[in-house]
């Protein structure tokens, strides 16, 4: 029955399309409520798409749909976007409108056509395309379910036809879903690499007690999806009906033929609008504690290296791959710790940021979300939410404040590192670049770009890496941390930024909420790619990300680049009514 839905869906498709053709419009919307009725699932696409925005002129209004693309071998129609100009008593008597389809600024498409005062009249528009996105009409009425124009109630709706493909001129860029079949996964932070094999590893987390996080492998050669294992079994605590291991929060470092990660926890009990260690309901043992853990990618078995200090969750990763050790950070007290991977010895280097994010008032600080490495002489460098620049030192195995310098900076922002909902003056996501012997990193909520010079030691800003719409916009984009999608591309020059840009309404900015108490997305937003040249500071803003049926990436804060430079991220994707977080990909321009 699963397999007939669809089938009947895209025959009651059809059947629309001859409808379109041969009958009022009106009859459109009553033929399709009418299969709706009949409990089979009428794919958006027949009805015009989903509502994208509007634009507003004087009286009337224009409500813009998303595009309309053929997704299917029996969806034979053109692709098309549909206006609907609204009320028809304060349309003027012809209608001359340049309109942005795409929700740039920019218009894409001139509409023009008489409007009648007897409501039986027949209408006809012509529609000149200003962009390359756009096909021509010329004095078109009916002509085709994916060209027209008809008069439904106090409304005139036109179909705008597109060419078969949304070009590069369009300023978009179209985004894959690759289906995991794990519909219980939720938000996933981090959790994604490319390794050595060309393969791209993810986890997919979950907010469940019951279903616990997996590990998927990805072939871009073969196109294939696999998954790896469960990361309670992983843990061994299989049966053990404790809060599973619900998320991995870190990357993977490859080393030796494995890659190395942690575990975390993924059920919250929120508390003062706060994430909290999720309280187990009766007959569950609480949580366990976040491991380490080794995956080998010649033997694909899991590797269990132990428990993190309190039993805490793993909140941030990194290692050195040539000493073989690993630094992190857990949730929510911020124990900073260090495993010696070939000695299996674990030691807790002591917390640095008050009582961390389980903390209250002068004791709470938001912790760091990345560590990063200086291969050369072993040291790890992390942030606190007060600006603080420490630096873990190998040879005295303990961790000091950099002197001299720290994040405390003007152009990132003014904060209470006391007041949660922000990452203060933390870095969001950092990297080690080599050839120049700095970090490289991205401050979360201003989002410029800055380097860390150890040596000196001297920070450097940069630019604001956020997308050109932030930028002109002059505001901070709606997730509250940040953004953890951030890192280099396989040439080792050139980063790669997933971001957030503004959307517009009417001709004004969607705003948020003004204040939350944990990371999260404070409004709609677009989902940009940027990318800037270390050598050459060449900043490109490749433009937001669709989906097919016009609806955008959200909840993304991940990235892994391929070989072939494809942008992989784990979103949040609407299907057939239901939300999961899963696997996109994304060619840049």
């Amino acid at each position: 029955m699963k397999r007939l839905r669809p089938v009947l869906g895209y025959t009651a498709a059809g059947l629309t399309i001859l409808a379109a053709v041969l009958t009022p419009f009106l009859l459109i919307e009553l033929f399709t409520r009418g299969v709706a009725a009949t409990g089979v699932e009428v794919d958006p696409a027949w009805v015009g798409g989903k509502p994208s925005h509007v634009i507003t002129r004087g009286a009337y209004r224009v409500t813009v749909h998303h595009p309309v693309w053929p997704r299917a071998p029996l969806q034979r129609l053109e692709p098309f976007v549909q206006l609907v100009f609204q009320p028809v008593s304060a349309l003027p008597p012809r209608v001359s409108d340049e309109i942005d389809l795409t929700g740039d600024h920019a218009p894409d498409v001139r509409v023009a056509f008489d409007v009648p005062q007897d409501p039986n009249a027949g209408l006809r528009v012509d529609v000149t395309p200003l962009t390359s996105l756009v096909l021509p009409l010329r004095q078109a009425g009916k002509d085709s379910f994916s060209a027209l124009i008809a008069r439904v109630d106090d409304t005139i709706v036109v179909r705008v036809p597109l060419q078969q493909q949304p070009p590069p001129a369009a300023g978009r860029l179209l985004a894959r879903v690759h289906n995991s079949g794990f519909a219980q996964a939720h938000d996933s932070y981090n959790g994604i690499s490319t390794a050595s094999d060309g393969k791209i590893y993810y986890v997919l987390s979950t907010d469940s007690v019951d279903v616990a996080a997996r590990m998927f492998s990805y072939d871009p050669a073969g196109d294939r999806i696999e998954m790896l294992g469960d990361l309670t079994e992983a843990c061994g605590e299989k049966g053990l009906k404790a809060v599973p291991q619900g998320k991995s929060h870190v990357a993977f470092h490859e080393a030796g033929g494995k890659l190395y990660f942690a575990t975390h926890i993924g059920y919250y009990s929120i508390i003062d609008g706060m994430e909290k260690m999720g309280v187990p309901p009766a007959g569950y043992k609480a949580y366990q504690g976040g491991h380490l853990l080794a995956y080998d990618l010649k033997a694909r078995s899991f590797e269990d290296l132990g428990i993190v200090p309190h039993r805490e969750g793993v909140l941030s990763m990194t290692m050195d791959t040539r000493r073989l050790r690993i630094y992190g950070i857990t949730w929510p007290t911020g124990q900073v710790f260090r495993f010696d991977v070939a000695g299996k010895e674990m030691k807790n280097l002591g917390t640095f940021a008050r009582q961390g994010e389980s903390g209250k008032g002068e004791n709470y600080r938001t912790l760091c979300r990345s560590l990063t490495v200086n291969p050369e002489d072993g040291s790890v460098y992390f942030t606190t939410g007060d600006g603080n620049i420490l630096r873990y030192v190998l040879e005295k195995d303990s961790v000091e404040v950099v002197e001299g310098e720290d994040l405390r900076k003007d152009y990132f922002g003014l904060y209470d590192s006391t007041s949660p909902g922000h990452m203060g003056y933390n870095w969001r996501q950092t990297f080690w670049y080599a050839p120049s012997q700095r970090i490289y990193g991205v401050h979360g909520n201003s989002g410029y770009l800055f380097s860390f010079d150890p040596r000196q030691p001297r920070v450097e800003v940069l630019a604001r890496l956020t997308s050109a719409p932030s930028q002109r916009s002059g505001m901070f984009d709606q997730f509250s941390y940040g953004y953890l999608g951030f890192g280099l591309g396989p040439d080792g020059h050139t980063i790669h930024y997933l971001t957030g840009g503004p959307i517009y309404e009417e001709g004004r900015r969607v705003a948020g909420k003004k204040a939350t108490a944990m990371g999260e997305a404070k409004g709609r937003e677009n989902l940009h790619l940027v990318t800037y040249h270390i050598p050459t500071a060449k900043y490109a803003d490749h433009g937001p990300i669709f989906f097919e049926n016009g609806d955008r990436p959200t909840y993304v804060n991940s990235i892994a680049v391929g070989r072939d430079g494809t942008v992989y991220a784990l979103s949040r994707i609407t299907e057939g009514g239901r939300t999961r977080t899963d696997l996109i990909s994304v060619k840049p321009r």
